[in-house]
């Protein structure tokens, strides 16, 4: 390890407004996982993957979404491995 120094350093609080949290759905459909989850307009949602939760956690992006109000599905072949998921909110 080394030494890092920081000269004339400032340090601001901001206040972001707390997202809300995504509530994911899953079901199996025709050997697929299908995922839904509710969307807001003007926010991208990430759903990332990760086949195991052994650390690091290597996430891999399923596919990117745009809300818009409506409830968004993905689709997700099954395969011989456990997944796991989650959804990122991008505002």
């Amino acid at each position: 390890g080394g030494t890092v120094y920081f000269d004339d350093l400032y340090l601001t609080r901001a206040s972001l407004p707390v997202p809300p949290s995504v509530t994911v759905a899953a079901s199996v459909t025709g050997g697929q996982m299908h995922l839904t989850f509710p969307s807001t307009s003007g926010v991208t949602y990430e759903l990332l993957y990760a086949n195991s939760l052994n650390s690091p956690i290597a996430w891999q992006t399923n596919s990117t979404i745009a809300g818009d109000g409506t409830v968004k599905g993905v689709f997700d072949p099954i395969g011989a491995t456990n997944r796991f998921y989650r959804v990122m909110a991008h505002y």
